[in-house]
């Protein structure tokens, strides 16, 4: 089942990864028990393995491997032995440490976990039919450690953990933020290293068949700031773009269509033919829009960035190496100049729309395209936002892009995201049993239960998670096969830089300025600039050209589109060929 069609080789020079755990084995390949206890020694481990055996409360799910390893996880449910791990897996070795702390009183009786509102059913919730333990009680049972949620809306995360910073505040052991905050929690000691807890108990974010899609590349871009792991990611905000193929492949709307612009309509590569198909399509009579992107302040701020990184073959950069914007230029005015046309294809409120809005849309067949995240299916089908029986009627299609040099350049994008880092200002005694959950919480065997879980929206990141059959089945068999390829050369948001948010925000306001009429595109650039300039000059340029340098370096893509990434079966099977 966790079989993986060439999968990404794991780079080298991964802050604390081990060489063995780079060159895909380390703690992920099968060991012996005196090995393990060896190992576990060398690393301040101790006698973990002899001391922290699971008690017999959960026997029923600790069978024998045929290596004479113990098998931890779920059982009752066809396929559960594909989410069991032995003792010496990156989810074992964290239950068995954390159980050890509980021993040593180094582990609270309750770990106080911050989360984003809408993902906690997810772990709260046993999936699927016939598993009796949620994703909580499992850890619950192998440890002693129970898990208390704190939920927040994720538009307020980062104010949330510059208020735990701002009055030190313990009572969180683990504190949830976005893809762009990590680089300012880090930098203001919101949130702990977690160095010496990767070295020691080996997560398996880099491994080639169980880590994340993309390998090393995803878990520097996602988990590490300044080369150090602060954080465990536990979200998928890659960007899927999705179109109604009952109205793209109708004859009738074929011939109209081809009758009022002169070529074929077929499913959009590039952002001309976006435009063509969304005007096309909008008709206000029929209830209908032609696209809904997203264009509201926060939820927006893709929608120039996604457009912007495939005006240049490979790629194009939102700064050089040093920190000037590259923005206000051809590149960025066409953009603008795009984003201000598609509007009038777009809801007259699509300014105030967030996801809810737009998810709304397209269950009741409102719109002929969007593009969001990859839970639009897992919550709007067979739910009571469907009221066309939308899955019939939508498909998932590779990002569309531009033609540079006569060569389609087309990028994803990555924002938002759900990652957990440690509260630093928790008692220290505690650190490591946090740490303990996030690394048993994001571990393939365990997080492919979680993202499949119908109750709640974080979404896949594992290499496992795109062929999973609960995942494909929650998701469309479709939209993994698409995400499959593009994380792969996806572009991500302003992140691992300090003063990330403050770049993105004045992006952001004056999008919507412009966007609102206030201002022109020439003009949006111009205040963009200026706002760019102000905070690097305020942090200190070559500090955030460090920053920079270093993630365009291991984060950012080095082919130009998404067949560049794909073998030729997968583009096969997505049924219309390479991009």
């Amino acid at each position: 089942m966790h079989s993986v069609e060439d999968p990404a080789p794991v780079a080298e020079g991964l802050g604390d990864f081990s060489e063995a755990d780079e060159a895909g084995g380390g703690w992920e390949t099968p060991l012996t028990r005196n090995q393990i206890l060896k190992r576990a020694g060398q690393t301040s481990f101790g006698l973990l393995l002899a001391a922290s055996v699971p008690s017999a409360a959960g026997a029923a799910t600790q069978r024998l491997s045929k290596t004479g390893a113990k098998r931890f996880g779920p059982t009752g449910f066809k396929g559960a032995a594909n989410y069991q791990f032995e003792e010496n897996s990156a989810p074992g070795r964290a239950l068995l440490r954390a159980k050890q702390l509980k021993s040593q009183g180094k582990a609270p009786d309750t770990l106080v976990v911050g989360l984003y509102s809408g993902a906690v059913g997810q772990y709260e919730t046993p999936f699927p039919k016939g598993n009796s333990e949620s994703i909580n009680e499992m850890f619950t049972k192998y440890t002693g450690i129970r898990v208390k949620f704190d939920p927040v809306d994720p538009a307020l995360v980062y104010q949330k953990a510059l208020k735990i910073g701002a009055t030190k505040d313990g009572r969180l052991n683990t504190i949830v933020f976005g893809l762009a905050d990590m680089g300012d929690l880090a930098e203001a000691g919101i949130i702990a290293d977690l160095s010496q807890y990767v070295q020691r108990l080996g997560p398996d974010w880099a491994h080639p068949k169980l880590g994340y899609t993309g390998g090393a590349r995803t878990a520097r871009l996602l988990n590490y700031y300044n080369g150090k792991p602060y954080g465990a990611c536990g979200d998928g905000d890659w960007q899927i773009f999705r179109i109604r193929k009952d109205l793209i492949e109708s004859p009738k709307e074929g011939k109209a269509f081809r009758a009022r612009y002169g070529y074929e309509l077929d499913y959009p590569r590039t952002w001309d033919d976006y435009r063509d198909i969304a005007e096309f399509f909008t008709r206000p009579d029929k209830r209908l829009l032609g696209a809904t992107d997203l264009r509201s302040p926060g939820w927006g701020t893709d929608a120039f960035p996604l457009r912007f990184a495939s005006l240049a073959n490979p790629v194009k950069y939102y700064f050089d190496d040093d920190m000037n914007p590259q923005i206000n230029g051809p590149a960025g005015l066409k953009v603008m100049k795009h984003l201000l046309e598609t509007q009038a294809f777009n809801s007259p409120d699509a300014l105030s729309w967030i996801w809810l809005q737009q998810f709304t849309n397209w269950g009741a067949g409102g719109s002929a395209m969007t593009w969001a995240f990859p839970n639009l299916l897992k919550v709007t089908s067979k739910t009571a936002l469907d009221k066309v029986n939308i899955a019939d009627k939508d498909t998932a299609i590779l990002m569309p892009g531009w033609k540079v040099g006569g060569q389609l350049v087309a990028h994803d994008f990555l924002y938002f995201m759900a990652i957990q880092g440690v509260n630093r200002y928790s008692p220290s005694k505690y650190h490591e049993a946090a740490y303990c959950y996030l690394q048993y919480a994001t571990a393939s065997q365990v997080y492919n239960l979680i993202t499949a879980n119908p109750s709640g929206y974080n979404d896949p990141n594992k290499v496992t998670s795109f062929d999973d059959p609960y995942v494909r089945s929650t998701y469309g068999a479709q939209t993994m096969d698409v995400q499959k390829i593009q994380t792969r050369g996806s572009v991500p948001q302003i992140s691992g830089l300090p003063g990330a948010n403050e770049y993105i925000q004045a992006m952001d306001i004056n999008q919507q300025k412009m966007l609102s009429k206030q201002i022109t595109p020439e003009q949006a650039l111009d205040a963009i600039e200026s706002a760019w300039n102000k905070t690097t000059k305020r942090i200190g340029r070559e500090k955030v050209a460090k920053a920079w340098r270093a993630q365009k370096k291991l984060a950012w893509p080095t082919k130009p589109n998404h067949a560049a990434y794909a073998t030729k079966a997968e583009l096969k099977k997505l049924g219309y060929g390479a991009p």
